[in-house]
C-alpha cells in the first residue's frame, strides 16, 4: 500500500480527537444544555414507541432523571469509537497480537486522561479519574470485541 495512503489511516482518529477535545471545551452550561437535549429525545423517543402521552415538564423530569446515565454512555461509547479509530493505523502499519491490543488500549486511555486534564481549565467543569475509567470502560469494550474477531479471523485462515 502506499505511504500516503497509509498515513491517511490516522485521519479518523484524530478527526474523533478534535472532537473530543471540541466537546471537553464546552463550558460546564453548554455540556449540561446538550446532554439535556439529548436526555429529552430520548424520552420523547421512548414515549412514542410506549405510546405513552406525557407533558413536556414530565418529559424534562424524565430527562433529567437520565442524565447521569447519558452522559456516561455517552463517554464509553465516544471511547470505545475512539479505540476502534485508533486500531485502524494500528492494523495497517502491521500491529498485531497482544501489541495491537496493548496499543489500542493505551493510546485512548491516555487521551482520556489528557482531556480530563484538559477539562480542569475549562470554566465550570472539572477532571476526575472517576471519568477516565468510564472512557476505559468502552476502551475494554472494544479491544475485547477487537479481540474476538481478530481470534475469530486467526481462526478462519488456518
Amino acid at each position: 500500500m502506499n505511504h500516503s495512503l497509509k498515513l491517511l489511516s490516522f485521519l479518523p482518529m484524530l478527526i474523533m480527537m478534535c472532537i473530543i477535545f471540541r466537546f471537553s471545551a464546552q463550558e460546564a452550561e453548554l455540556s449540561a444544555k446538550t446532554s439535556s437535549a439529548v436526555g429529552r429525545a430520548i424520552i420523547k423517543a421512548s414515549v412514542r414507541f410506549l405510546e405513552r402521552e406525557y407533558t413536556e415538564e414530565e418529559i424534562v423530569q424524565h430527562a433529567a432523571a437520565i442524565d447521569g446515565i447519558v452522559r456516561k454512555s455517552a463517554h464509553m461509547a465516544e471511547y470505545a469509537f475512539l479505540a476502534f479509530l485508533v486500531s485502524i493505523p494500528l492494523i495497517t502499519y502491521g500491529a498485531r497480537g497482544r501489541i495491537l491490543l496493548f496499543l489500542t488500549f493505551l493510546i485512548p486511555a491516555l487521551y482520556a486522561s489528557t482531556d480530563e486534564f484538559h477539562q480542569t481549565f475549562v470554566r465550570g467543569r472539572s477532571g476526575t479519574f472517576k471519568d477516565v475509567l468510564i472512557d476505559c470502560v468502552g476502551i475494554i469494550t472494544y479491544v475485547i470485541i477487537l479481540k474476538i474477531f481478530r481470534r475469530k479471523k486467526d481462526f478462519t485462515q488456518n
